[in-house]
């Protein structure tokens, strides 16, 4: 019974730890966000964000990222495209992060 719950602990402990070493946290995405936007690559640091908005919803640092994102997108948009969802986007993005900003924040809305 000993080895059963030994063995049972250890298995446990080994899948814990290999799991959470494959996984990424918000941290980590906001981090491999901004990696990307500093290389110029605006629609994979979007795509980033956005992931990091599922696993940490209404997150102020993820918002402003998402916005930004989608603004230097369009800015690189064409006029003549009629496309304008991205700039419509962004400034969705905009103010849910500021009403999202911590209460000393002197930029909160």
């Amino acid at each position: 019974m000993k080895l059963f719950t030994f063995a049972t602990l250890f298995l446990l402990t080994v899948s814990a730890f290999v799991s959470s070493s494959y996984s990424q946290t918000v941290e980590d995405l906001i981090g491999e966000g901004d990696k990307y936007d500093k290389e110029f690559d605006h629609q994979k640091a979007l795509e980033t964000f956005l992931e990091a908005d599922e696993m940490s919803p209404a997150n102020w640092e993820i918002f402003w990222r998402i916005s930004r994102a989608y603004a230097n997108i369009g800015a690189k948009m064409p006029e003549e495209t009629g496309e304008e969802e991205d700039a419509k986007k962004s400034r969705l993005h905009t103010p849910t992060a500021l009403l999202c900003l911590p209460p000393t924040n002197p930029f909160r809305m």
